[in-house]
């Protein structure tokens, strides 16, 4: 039996009884503006992060030795918590759970996108999150690289120095994490989304949902250990920390490392 590639992976939920117009349609389906997709994300995160980091200042307000100090973990750790979450709702990963929890139903996939705007809305096409994960992976890859070569740079003169201790430190912590948590799920993502299925000849992964959720919060979790670096980098690792002594890391980075490692398991 040979399986055709140009069968529709198209996921078609049972009817709900709605016509063909908008208005029966999940949101991230939508068309136009009114719909869900990377920009509504980016807005949501957004403020989802300033409502998280005023809530963690109000809630260690009353701590004198945590007002004003810059060490601020409570604060640091809402803000990416609630920048997570509204990167999720802003995306349209949290429709349907969020739904069900409210006993609510009818967001099947009924028409689809069927355009190049599907690649940057959360979508159940095996095929869509196949190609998602491989344009994230690579800019994950790129990023990594172009860390790497900022340490080779430090590295090519023992006497003249691009970077102090500190910052290499931070570079290179950074370069091994994102290298390590993120770039190696380049055969896993977008091959294994893309071509298991049609190897077995199925039409979808057996929980799209869970599959397409995967990939939008590997990209939360590239942008939480990445905003790290401007405030301090992530956690220095290895023999490095102790010959050149750095610095403590701030609270925000340790929150960024940590919160990176949650969201990648």
């Amino acid at each position: 039996m040979t399986i055709s590639a140009e069968r529709s992976t198209e996921v078609v939920g049972a009817s709900s009884g709605h016509d063909g117009g908008s208005k029966g349609l999940s949101w991230t389906q939508r068309p136009g503006l009114l719909s869900q997709n990377l920009i509504t994300a980016i807005v949501f995160a957004i403020v989802g992060y300033v409502v998280g980091h005023w809530f963690g200042n109000y809630l260690s307000s009353g701590y004198t030795y945590i007002s004003n100090s810059g060490q601020n973990s409570i604060a640091n750790t809402l803000a990416l918590t609630f920048g997570v979450v509204g990167w999720l709702l802003g995306i349209g990963a949290l429709n349907y759970p969020l739904a069900k929890l409210l006993g609510y139903d009818g967001l099947e996939e009924e028409a689809p996108v069927d355009n190049w705007t599907k690649y940057f809305r959360y979508s159940l096409d095996h095929k869509v999150v196949g190609l998602q994960y491989v344009v994230g992976v690579l800019l994950f890859m790129f990023t990594g690289g172009l860390l790497a070569m900022a340490v080779r740079a430090e590295l090519l003169n023992p006497t003249t120095h691009l970077f102090s201790p500190d910052t290499y430190i931070k570079i290179v912590s950074e370069h091994g994490t994102i290298m390590m948590m993120m770039a190696t799920s380049i055969i896993v993502g977008p091959l294994g989304n893309y071509f298991v299925p049609l190897m077995i000849g199925a039409r979808r992964m057996a929980f799209p949902r869970i599959e397409a959720l995967s990939f939008w919060i590997f990209t939360a979790g590239y942008m939480v250990i990445f905003s790290a670096l401007p405030y301090g980098g992530s956690r220095p690792v290895g023999p490095v920390t102790r010959r050149c002594r750095p610095r403590p890391v701030p609270a925000w980075s340790r929150t960024c490392w940590v919160s990176r490692s949650s969201v990648s398991v």
